[in-house]
């Protein structure tokens, strides 16, 4: 070895920090009595140990970056991942992010900022295709909040807590979580909310969420298969009201259709319970009315019938039409109409035929007396009655007259000096003498009602007189 190559040796070697610099560059020496020598140090937040001739760096267990101070710098670590993933802390405003893997187009994805400097929480979605802002989700310490925004930064809503206005119990003050959306704050119930429900009489009741409220009208549902046979459709209506002070409380109107429909029977109560009316669709019929009035009472328009009393009052038909033929057989008779037959029938009393009467009062059909003076009573037009063994009718006049003309007796020729007329019916009645000539006798047998002719015991025949 000869000096020149010592002194290369000597020259030793170079070290150089960050940049290969001259400003950056120190040299070491060789070969000198007293050896030259660098050293390894460690920086801020790093620690530095050496066994035998391994030197060993690490972090320390408490890391800071930067410098505090006026005259301080802020301190920044940046941790990257090989998709775009990246988790950052950065002093300048107290910060910690993390970004997510970029999607699939290449653009960023979902991030977390965690600041300090505002006491926030930040996720941020990705970006929509416009680049407007995608969903985020912020927690804010500052006033205790949670901000929230929707697709594309939209339907932005701030969650946070306050006092409750008055709560279902009547008490207000109560702790809730308020939704703020722009200037509409709403609040949050929970399951000691519910909703009040008030009648037409009585108080408002409060029933819980999730609690049951029982709607009932107090007639259970009879079935066949999945028909019920004994309620109806469509003769209540329901209509919802907003009320009319507030503006803010509703009313369900339940109304009665004016037009019912399918009903098979109502029952009208009285006070006492004793005299239901009922109205019975089935069988077509209403019982139990005391009264009843078709039109106006009290009006002469209507008509009433008097159950209790029996009575019906209030017809037009008071008066016999002048032409009966206009009169209707399935009318009903008014009293009026009535009284105009009886006067009538009152006034031709003296020219009617009417059945005697018993001692008792009561009507003798098996006799009938004429009235009129003691000459009698003419009875006209009387229809011919049957003249026969069993007949009952009663005759006439003319049937009467060819009775009266009796009988004729004839002797010898019939000719009229050898007929005779027997009359019937006359005041004095006409006789017929049974006379007895020469040599016979007639004698007469009232109880046998029997004429006998014989022969007298001396029989003269021939006529005295001259010889001729």
């Amino acid at each position: 070895i000869n000096g020149s190559q010592l002194y290369k040796t000597n020259q030793g070697f170079d070290v150089y920090v960050k940049d290969n610099t001259d400003a950056n560059t120190f040299n070491v020496k060789l070969g000198d009595d007293k050896k030259d020598a660098f050293g390894f140090d460690a920086g801020n937040g790093l620690a530095i140990t050496r066994d035998g001739k391994k030197i060993t760096y690490s972090l320390q267990d408490d890391v800071s970056v930067g410098k505090a101070g006026d005259n301080g710098k802020d301190g920044k670590i940046t941790v990257n991942g090989k998709d775009g993933e990246k988790v950052t802390i950065n002093g300048k405003n107290g910060e910690i992010g993390i970004q997510g893997p970029k999607g699939a187009d290449g653009k960023d994805g979902n991030s977390i900022t965690l600041s300090g400097k505002d006491g926030t929480i930040g996720v941020q979605g990705p970006k929509g295709a416009d680049g407007q802002d995608g969903n985020s989700v912020t927690l804010n310490g500052k006033d205790g909040s949670i901000g929230m925004k929707g697709k594309d930064g939209k339907n932005a809503i701030a969650i946070t807590t306050g006092d409750s206005k008055v709560g279902l119990d009547g008490k207000d003050g109560e702790t809730r979580i308020i939704v703020k959306e722009g200037n509409h704050v709403n609040e949050v119930a929970t399951m000691n909310d519910g909703l009040k429900f008030m009648g037409d009489s009585g108080t408002a009741v409060g029933v819980k969420l999730n609690n049951q409220v029982n709607i009932v009208g107090g007639v259970k549902a009879e079935r066949t298969g999945n028909i019920v046979t004994n309620l109806t459709d469509n003769n209540i209506g329901v209509e919802s009201i907003v009320d009319d002070q507030d503006n803010k409380n509703a009313k369900l109107v339940v109304r009665l259709a004016k037009n019912l429909s399918d009903l098979e029977g109502i029952t009208f109560n009285s006070k006492d319970k004793t005299t239901p009316m009922k109205i019975d669709g089935n069988a077509k019929t209403i019982e139990n009315i005391k009264k009843m009035t078709f039109g106006k009472d009290g009006s002469t328009d209507s008509v009433t019938v008097d159950g209790e009393n029996k009575v019906i009052t209030g017809l037009s038909n008071t008066k016999l039409p002048t032409d009966l033929t206009k009169m209707k057989a399935d009318q009903a008779a008014s009293q009026g109409q009535l009284k105009e037959v009886l006067d009538k029938a009152t006034a031709t009393d003296d020219f009617s035929v009417k059945y005697d009467k018993k001692d008792t009062g009561e009507v003798d059909k098996n006799s009938v007396t004429l009235g009129g003076d003691t000459n009698g009573t003419v009875i006209k037009n009387v229809k011919a009655g049957d003249v026969s063994e069993n007949s009952k009718e009663a005759v006439n006049g003319s049937q009467l007259y060819k009775t009266n003309q009796g009988f004729d007796i004839l002797v010898g020729q019939d000719t009229a000096d050898n007929r005779a007329n027997v009359a019937l019916g006359k005041a004095n009645k006409e006789t017929v003498e049974f006379a007895a000539g020469n040599s016979l006798d007639v004698t007469l047998d009232k109880n046998a009602k029997k004429v006998t002719y014989s022969l007298k015991d001396d029989i003269t025949v021939g006529k005295d007189g001259e010889a001729g």
